[in-house]
């Protein structure tokens, strides 16, 4: 269990295992999108047409932009509505409920270690102390954990989704909708499901925020996801690129002042340079080159945070 204030910050890595995209790898995929006729019938329904389309494909490939949402940032005026279509769209069709049971091989059930940290009982579920802050759309840990839950206590839905919920996992960005047992927050619920159905995307699309959304935002928000940071006894950053703009929405602005509390991060793919530029902006920062799952393997040696 984690038995101290702990942390988990995901970024695109984290997901990687259950099917979706990298940060990168969405954006491969983004231009292309003017080939697609479902994607342009799902445009053409919201007024924005081919031109638009065409022209938001060919401006992204020639940005060569690190990443989707800061190529919006720059250019929302142009493409803010298409931009958030095509991430909605392209997401959705990731959400293959068979990826969450059998992750990739090669990166790890990640998702399954967590849940065995959390408890072997259900008694024990309730005595964690962790927030989950994830720069993520996709629900995938929350459907895993609902149905992991579910099938492991044999708990009725309510029940196993009011655990999932003492989790607190924050989507900075914004998420594809709430999930069918989630619908009693008043938002738009769908299914874990990769069916890209008009109306879904469409309603999805308007629950993708991006940087100037969420720097915008309530203080509320914002202070609930920097105080799970900052009030955190122990951080975790799992698949996070350390962008400038995502560290600064955390509390961390990166002017060099030590960080004076347990904090974790995964650098896997982060070449020597980034990795002298992330300790030199953010100093007290220790990064391991170790995937996901492995960092959950060896929990218990940071600091006995968890026990099994």
């Amino acid at each position: 269990m984690f038995r101290e204030r702990t942390t988990l910050v995901l970024g695109a890595g984290a997901s990687l295992a259950y099917g979706f995209p990298s940060g990168a790898g969405l954006v491969a995929e983004l231009i292309h999108y003017h080939k697609s006729q479902t994607f342009l019938e799902i445009c053409h329904s919201a007024g924005i047409t081919s031109n638009v389309l065409g022209q938001f494909c060919h401006d992204l490939e020639v940005a060569a932009p690190e990443s989707i949402d800061l190529f919006l940032h720059n250019r929302r005026a142009d493409f803010e509505r298409i931009g958030k279509l095509a991430i909605a769209y392209c997401l959705i069709g990731y959400e293959n409920e068979a990826n969450t049971r059998q992750p990739k091989k090669e990166l790890g059930p990640w998702y399954h270690l967590l849940a065995n940290h959390l408890g072997k009982f259900k008694s024990e579920l309730s005595q964690n102390q962790l927030c989950i802050v994830t720069f993520n759309y996709d629900r995938s840990l929350e459907y895993f954990l609902f149905t992991c839950f579910n099938s492991r206590f044999g708990l009725a839905d309510d029940q196993a989704a009011e655990l999932v919920r003492q989790f607190n996992i924050r989507h900075v960005y914004g998420k594809l909708g709430s999930l069918i047992w989630e619908s009693g927050d008043g938002c738009f619920a769908r299914d874990y499901s990769e069916a890209h159905e008009m109306l879904a995307v469409k309603k999805c699309a308007k629950r993708v925020r991006l940087i100037h959304d969420v720097e915008k935002g309530t203080d509320d928000e914002l202070a609930a996801i920097r105080d799970s940071v900052q009030k955190a006894d122990h951080v975790f950053m799992l698949g996070c690129g350390f962008h400038d703009e995502n560290m600064a929405l955390l509390g961390l602005p990166g002017t060099g002042q030590p960080i004076n509390k347990d904090f974790h991060a995964t650098c896997v793919g982060l070449t020597p340079p980034q990795e002298t530029r992330v300790q030199k902006r953010w100093p007290g920062i220790t990064l391991h080159n170790l995937n996901i799952d492995e960092v959950m393997t060896r929990l218990s040696a940071f600091h006995d945070i968890a026990s099994a």
